[in-house]
């Protein structure tokens, strides 16, 4: 299982489409599952839910966008947590699809949130920063940054469903 998973991983990772930086958020999704094996085998005390709505619409999403905010966790929320735990979940809110990650590591302070939304800035978080700006560029959209110091951190985007034309 590990190298199957080791064998998507590098497969995503080897398709990436500077054109075409967006793609169905299933191809990112069979990445997270590939990348969240990988993980919990490596680190088995790190806990990843995938919390998935059945019959989701097909939205297309910044490529590496949901592999971006468990990185993020990994890199930066999930340093000396007791029980690490990353929840990703996905769900049609009706007009849009939420993608959500939870952390329950270190937070973000309201400066670093500020860093992530509005400049680069290397030391915090810089591959949130990179997704926001593709989400702003390809969908129209950003990261919306939920976080508590020393708690939690829950970073989201919408994608809009596309209205069929005969509703």
């Amino acid at each position: 299982m590990l190298i199957q998973s080791l064998s998507k991983y590098l497969r995503h990772t080897f398709d990436y489409d500077v054109d075409s930086p967006v793609y169905s958020y299933k191809k990112e999704l069979e990445l997270c599952y590939a990348m969240a094996n990988i993980i919990t085998t490596k680190s088995p005390h790190i806990k990843i839910e995938f919390n998935i709505e059945e019959n989701l619409p097909d939205v297309e999403i910044p490529m590496f966008s949901l592999a971006a905010l468990i990185d993020n966790a990994l890199t930066y929320s999930l340093k000396g947590t007791l029980h690490p735990t990353i929840s990703i979940s996905i769900k049609n809110t009706g007009k849009f699809v939420e993608f959500t990650s939870y952390d329950n590591g270190i937070g973000m302070t309201p400066n670093d949130i500020d860093y992530v939304l509005g400049q680069p800035h290397v030391v915090v978080a810089y591959g949130l920063y990179q997704i926001n700006q593709v989400l702003i560029d390809k969908c129209q959209t950003s990261l919306n940054i939920n976080s508590k110091v020393n708690r939690y951190t829950i970073v989201s985007f919408l994608i809009p469903v596309a209205v069929k034309e005969d509703e």
